[in-house]
């Protein structure tokens, strides 16, 4: 029933063979398995206090069984070291990452579908944390074992193409992001169905991508349909279905369609925060700058300021200081300080974030070319046109040479030159 995605039916079964384990004394082994299960689905259900509590008692029962340097260990760190990510809790999640990758490859060797898969993991975390280079590597990796021990039409290696997809796009380059993720989308469709949870992750996916390629009427059809499957399969509750809400919010605030996109980032805040309690993961930072953003649009600033520097404290105290999430709140702040009248602040905050992503990202990305336009536009309202004009050139060439001559990003960069020339 879980891999069909009939969650409700799986969720009962797998708490009566959990409860009938218990009752009878059966072995740990046995009811550390059964706890393990029910934490798996809970996690896939979104709910996380529960799924945490029962990964707990697994780990624990099976650490007192076999110590740690077990396969069995490994696979119950690896899944509840995917919750404490989800949770936000990314020091932990690492530590149990890398330690089931090192009992996986020790035991099980370097060509094993577990082994994979704890790359494969620890790839998504890097990926968060802004180390893009070592999560090529790490999916690189776990694509080519998927590849050869199961065969190129499996679920995981679509999980693969699509983890490379959605790292190609972070990086800005879109071509290859597309190809891996219509691999993925295609493979889905065939193996799970379209009314999966899986499926509806690659629908999602695949939304990102037309809205980052100006696709604006192709990303809300598959927006849509992803939101329409996670409310089906998972609930109105999830996470997944807040996510969904988000990036429809941010479509619609895109198009100026801005009651529409309040109502549905309010409702992702209110399932976010029923799901994290007083937790503040950078999920939910990512939502308050949305809303923030739409508030700023409206010109509320008073309520966009405090909302967006609550975000910017969520991030840095989750991520660090450093990270690319933490560049997108410098960016966002830095453009309402702008609006507000407090350049030398809103130079600062646009200066941290081009720094920030010029680290991360090199000098030919598109987050550096909106780094740089957002830094002209605080030195073009001090009258340093000359320093305005160079730092819109700069991002004209990024555009034109990442996203091609008639993309609407490079259509901003002329009207802001165009400014710069009045």
């Amino acid at each position: 029933y879980y891999r069909k995605g009939q969650f409700s039916e799986a969720s009962s079964l797998f708490e009566r063979a959990e409860g009938i384990r218990h009752g009878l004394g059966a072995p740990l082994v046995d009811r550390a398995q059964s706890l393990h299960d029910t934490a798996y689905l809970l996690t896939t259900l979104g709910r996380y206090s529960e799924a945490e509590a029962k990964y707990k008692q697994a780990l624990s029962l099976l650490q007192s069984l076999f110590g740690s340097a077990h396969p069995s260990v490994a696979t119950t760190s690896n899944n509840y070291a995917w919750l404490l990510f989800r949770l936000g809790k990314f020091a932990e999640a690492r530590r149990l990452y890398e330690e089931s990758l090192a009992v996986r490859q020790r035991i099980l060797g370097t060509d094993h579908v577990d082994t994979a898969r704890s790359l494969h993991e620890l790839a998504e975390l890097q990926h968060k944390l802004g180390a893009y280079a070592l999560a090529e590597r790490l999916n690189k990796e776990a694509l080519a074992i998927r590849q050869r021990i199961l065969s190129p039409s499996h679920v995981d290696v679509a999980r693969s193409h699509q983890a490379l997809s959605v790292l190609y796009l972070t990086k800005g380059n879109y071509v290859e992001s597309e190809t891996h993720q219509k691999i993925s989308l295609s493979l889905m469709e065939t193996l799970l169905g379209t009314g999966h949870p899986k499926t509806a992750e690659a629908m999602y996916v695949f939304g990102l991508i037309m809205y980052k390629t100006g696709r604006y009427v192709v990303a809300e059809r598959l927006y849509r349909r992803a939101l329409g499957t996670r409310r089906r399969a998972l609930g109105e509750g999830h996470l997944d279905v807040a996510a969904s809400l988000c990036s429809l919010a941010y479509l619609y605030g895109t198009l100026g369609k801005y009651e529409k996109a309040t109502k549905y980032y309010r409702r992702a805040l209110a399932i976010m925060r029923n799901i994290f309690a007083s937790r503040r993961p950078p999920d939910l930072a990512t939502a308050m700058s949305g809303l923030a953003w739409i508030l700023f649009r409206q010109a509320k600033y008073t309520q966009a300021e405090h909302m967006f520097t609550q975000a910017l404290e969520i991030m840095e105290g989750a991520l660090g200081p450093e990270t690319p999430d933490v560049a997108v709140g410098c960016h966002d702040l830095g453009d309402l300080l702008q609006r507000l009248g407090r350049l030398d602040l809103a130079e600062t905050m646009h200066k941290r974030a081009l720094s920030i992503r010029t680290t991360v990202f090199g000098t030919n990305h598109v987050s550096v070319a909106r780094s740089l336009l957002g830094t002209a536009g605080v030195t073009l309202s001090q009258g340093k046109f000359k320093d305005a004009e160079s730092l819109v050139l700069g991002a004209l060439y990024i555009y034109e040479n990442t996203l091609g001559p008639h993309h609407v990003k490079v259509s901003l960069a002329l009207g802001r030159l165009g400014l710069v020339h009045m």
